[in-house]
């Protein structure tokens, strides 16, 4: 994916410019996805769309979170307990953050308040593929 790196604000946030055509190939869908995600559309050029986020990994990651439909699981530091954690982006669980949240609480997630990752929910987590287990059949309950 080609993400250019435009410049630094004031905060420490970075912004990355991206191509329409590196969303989606059709340039309606690509705003729709830019817009759900936090993209503005570049001054300059309309083909492009900029985006504030911390690092082009982060980035890249929540586009291909709008075309896949698989939920991604990123570690966490352990809690004060040694108990192992992961960060579950609220776009993999639902589209709006309120059915996410309900949807991460019935599996015992919290809301994740670090600045390293935005709009995600933590879980207690020994055993991974038994969570995606657990967080897609409460998805599709939900989705009923």
């Amino acid at each position: 994916m080609n993400i250019k790196k435009v410049r630094k604000d004031l905060n420490g946030n970075t912004r990355f410019s991206v191509n329409y055509r590196e969303i989606a190939p059709d340039y309606n869908e690509a705003k729709k996805i830019a817009l759900k995600i936090g993209g503005k559309t570049y001054r300059g050029n309309k083909d492009y769309f900029v985006f504030q986020c911390y690092s082009e990994k982060e980035l890249q990651d929540l586009i291909n979170l709008n075309k896949w439909d698989k939920i991604t699981l990123y570690r966490a530091n352990c809690d004060n307990f040694g108990n192992p954690r992961v960060i579950v982006h609220y776009l993999a669980l639902a589209d709006d953050y309120d059915t996410a949240r309900k949807i991460a609480k019935k599996q015992f997630g919290t809301i994740y308040r670090g600045k390293d990752f935005g709009g995600g929910f933590v879980f207690q987590c020994y055993n991974r593929d038994d969570l995606i287990l657990k967080l897609e059949a409460t998805k599709n309950e939900f989705n009923k």
